[in-house]
């Protein structure tokens, strides 16, 4: 989702990324969690500087302690599942030339 803001230039986001319980077959070890994960964003182009994006983000911003569907190994206890990283908080100037 992103809003625009009536301050020129400024964007206002985020994300969800959300997975429910999800009960494995018995061949499995486990059955795996379910998670919700929200991340958030400011993004600013300054009208001054048409090739200039400046953008702050703040991702699993609750710093939840979780391993993406698409990762591989979590219903299995002999196979070690890479969790996402915790909350991470980003800055990035960007320009285009």
């Amino acid at each position: 989702m992103e809003q625009q803001t009536p301050w020129q230039g400024l964007r206002l986001g985020g994300t969800v990324e959300a997975a429910l319980d999800y009960r494995m077959p018995e061949s499995a070890d486990r059955d795996l969690s379910g998670y919700a994960v929200l991340n958030l964003f400011a993004e600013y182009l300054p009208p001054q500087y048409h090739n200039v994006t400046i953008r702050a983000e703040i991702n699993n911003l609750f710093d939840r302690d979780y391993a993406d569907r698409a990762t591989y190994g979590g219903e299995f206890d002999v196979v070690g599942t890479l969790k996402e990283p915790g909350r991470t908080v980003s800055l990035v100037v960007a320009t285009e030339f």
